[in-house]
């Protein structure tokens, strides 16, 4: 049993380490907010969207896409 366990806790030992998840990470990096709703008539929320950018900015966004 011991010759089985030792090699599996080296093994997930390294993946851990190896994607970098024992770092604290910045806040912001690779993080992405999806935002989903439903309208009534689509076409016109997304021209709705497109000229109001409020909401992108209330939410810090660096990019945006309707």
């Amino acid at each position: 049993m011991c010759l089985l366990v030792l090699p599996l806790a080296t093994t997930l030992a390294t993946h851990a380490l190896a994607d970098d998840h024992g770092g604290k990470l910045a806040v912001g990096v690779g993080a992405f907010t999806t935002l989903m709703g439903e309208a009534k008539d689509p076409d016109a929320y997304t021209e709705l969207m497109k000229q109001n950018t409020s909401l992108s900015k209330a939410h810090g966004s660096s990019v945006a896409g309707v």
